[in-house]
């Protein structure tokens, strides 16, 4: 909540300079991008239905980034400045705007698959033809 919470126990002999320190962001929400060939391609959003992890208990639906320009462009950008051939760039958002969250050149997306409902994306498919 604040600059004393970096003086807690587990972080007192620790080098702040070895660590990425991310805000706490209370959403229960975050976006999963899919970036082939530096076009965002698809996403996904996850809401949290117990706690605030959105990983594994939560609803999984289509994320539609035409309505969503800036996320679109941040997920975009990202994938740019890995040059990245394929990769999931996960968002959340604050304040309307979106943050990144997480890179991942090796995403997972059996959930976007199985658990999204209209999807049609064979996403094995993207990933094989973006190389």
């Amino acid at each position: 909540d604040n600059s004393n919470d970096f003086f807690q126990e587990y972080l007192s002999n620790k080098d702040l300079r070895d660590y990425i320190i991310q805000e706490f962001i209370p959403s229960g929400e975050d976006v999963r991008v899919f970036v082939k060939k530096g076009e965002a391609i698809t996403a996904f959003k996850r809401r949290a239905t117990e706690g605030f992890m959105t990983v594994n208990k939560g609803e999984y639906t289509l994320f539609d980034l035409s309505n969503e320009p800036e996320s679109k462009a941040l997920a975009e950008k990202v994938a740019e400045i890995f040059m990245a051939d394929f990769m999931a760039v996960d968002l959340m958002h604050k304040d309307g705007k979106p943050l990144l969250q997480e890179i991942s050149f090796n995403p997972g997306f059996k959930a976007f698959e199985n658990k999204v409902e209209g999807n049609e994306m064979n996403m094995a498919k993207e990933i094989v033809t973006a190389f």
